[in-house]
């Protein structure tokens, strides 16, 4: 009885157990790792697209075609204030050379005496057209200060309504020495005697 005993034991203890239970810790381990490796490959992946589409939708065009900062004036581009010293009204850059984007520019002046006058009519040799009447179609108001600061008038005003340009003389008089009309932005007037900023809607 006690050797069949002893012989039964041996046979249980080398048993081996069923093949369906081998490595299924170790299968199961390297499955979970796998997966959550492929789950943050694809969050980095996810990150790094909206990464690209958010520095797509910042890009920005500096200076408009024939309108002033806001754009066109359809309310198609939210106007933002300048980070600018609103006291600092003096003219940043006389000798800018950039050219102008506008293409055809429709200019009306406001407050100019004849001398003034006289010399603006010589942007028409550079494919401006003047007018003495405000419409829709002007894109700029050419004040007769050579600071960054005008006096209000009507069609001052009305500039600032249609989103025109409203520049300082010196943008006319630099424009006449280039001998071609150049970029609106050092001399965009910033505000009137009755407020900075006015130009800012």
């Amino acid at each position: 009885t006690t050797t069949a005993t002893t012989t039964t034991t041996t046979k249980t203890s080398s048993a081996k157990p069923p093949p369906s239970t081998l490595g299924r810790g170790e299968n199961a381990t390297h499955g979970s790792s796998s997966s959550s490796s492929r789950r943050v490959a694809r969050k980095r992946k996810r990150q790094e697209s909206e990464s690209e589409r958010e520095a797509e939708h910042t890009e920005e065009d500096d200076e408009p075609d024939c309108k002033g900062e806001a754009g066109s004036g359809d309310g198609s581009k939210e106007r933002r204030p300048k980070e600018v010293n609103q006291f600092d009204t003096t003219i940043p850059e006389m000798s800018t050379t950039k050219r102008s984007k506008c293409k055809r520019p429709v200019v009306l002046a406001t407050g100019l005496n004849a001398t003034k006058t006289k010399k603006l009519k010589r942007l028409t040799s550079m494919g401006a057209k003047i007018v003495t009447e405000f419409t829709s179609k002007v894109t700029h108001i050419v004040c007769p200060e050579d600071t960054l600061v005008t006096r209000r008038t009507i069609k001052y005003l009305f500039g600032v309504l249609n989103h025109a340009w409203i520049v300082a003389f010196p943008w006319v008089e630099l424009s006449v020495k280039r001998k071609y009309l150049v970029s609106e932005k050092p001399f965009e007037i910033r505000g009137d005697t009755v407020g900075n900023g006015a130009p800012k809607l």
